[in-house]
């Protein structure tokens, strides 16, 4: 062997080390190296409650707001959803949990985040934001009405809100 080629694969993370078992041995079989292979016992395989997200080619399509309302229990799906958000998304979900319950219109949203183009810079957010929670098997985390703006449910600011504040200062 006197060339070496780096490749790459993506697999979902509750398959990773069953793949990298399995190509490691592969490799050794065709280079003739030492194998080691992990027992069966040490391919970890997610707690029940570790949320998975779905791969965002499988839900493509999907109407969000016929997916499932967001539950009690959904700490884990929360947590991903808030840890795979860009900054403006995510203190906008920040500023509408705070404020539970009470409507609150884009150009209000875009004044406290600082956004440039005012209210016309807040739907990209809102868009980011319906893209986790599809992938989270979710509707959005919010309502909209035309009228008074977006606002989200004492339920929905008990799951989130824990989740967003825990790195501020």
């Amino acid at each position: 062997m006197t060339d070496i080629t780096t490749v790459s694969f993506v697999v979902p993370t509750v398959h990773a080390l069953e793949f990298q078992t399995r190509a490691q041995a592969l490799l050794a079989e065709l280079t003739g190296a030492a194998s080691y292979a992990l027992p069966p016992s040490d391919i970890r395989t997610p707690a029940a409650s570790e949320f998975v997200p779905l791969n965002s080619k499988e839900v493509q399509g999907t109407d969000v707001w016929r997916l499932p309302e967001w539950r009690r229990d959904d700490h884990d799906r929360a947590a991903w959803v808030v840890n795979s958000l860009p900054a403006h998304p995510r203190e906008t979900l920040l500023l509408l949990s705070r404020n539970a319950g009470t409507w609150v219109s884009g150009a209000r949203i875009a004044d406290e985040l600082g956004l440039k183009h005012g209210a016309k810079s807040v739907p990209p957010s809102f868009k980011s934001m319906a893209n986790r929670c599809r992938r989270a098997d979710r509707r959005p985390t919010w309502d909209y009405d035309n009228q008074n703006g977006y606002r989200v449910s004492a339920l929905v600011a008990e799951l989130f809100l824990p989740k967003l504040t825990e790195n501020e200062s």
